[in-house]
């Protein structure tokens, strides 16, 4: 019985080790949804938003920008965002097809930036001392 007691705990501790690995895992893809929104512009039928790491919008990056959205309504959801700083930018297309400049550029930074609080009370609770002592032999 003494051997399926260390089995069943080495199974237990196993188990114990691949959940908190498997929660750490998850927690470290938290991401972020970010809504944006803007106003109608008169003649455009289509409006497409920009998403860059920088906030260099022009069309010299507008084919490594990320289209985030491709769409007819005033609003866009840029969803599952990792940690980090995002910018926005949008543009207008009318019906023939005809893109506008880019919008101004929005940021967010979906980290976290705070901060916690300092350690108090910070004391010396106990002192060890350690005294080694050697002897050497020396043959004759």
């Amino acid at each position: 019985m003494k051997k399926y007691r260390y089995l069943l705990l080495t199974i237990f501790i196993c188990l114990m080790f691949w959940i908190s690995l498997v929660m750490t895992a998850c927690s470290a893809y938290a991401a972020s949804d970010i809504t944006l929104t803007w106003d109608k512009v008169t003649g455009a039928t289509q409006y497409k938003v920009y998403r860059n790491t920088t906030d260099v919008f022009n069309a010299t990056v507008k084919p490594n920008l990320t289209v985030v959205c491709d769409t007819q309504l005033f609003t866009c959801e840029d969803k599952g965002l990792t940690d980090g700083k995002y910018y926005w930018a949008a543009t207008a297309l009318d019906a023939a097809g005809n893109e506008s400049d880019f919008s101004n550029i929005v940021n967010y930074d979906t980290g976290d930036t705070t901060p916690p609080s300092a350690p108090a009370n910070l004391v010396v609770k106990s002192v060890t001392k350690v005294t080694i002592t050697t002897t050497i032999n020396v043959a004759k």
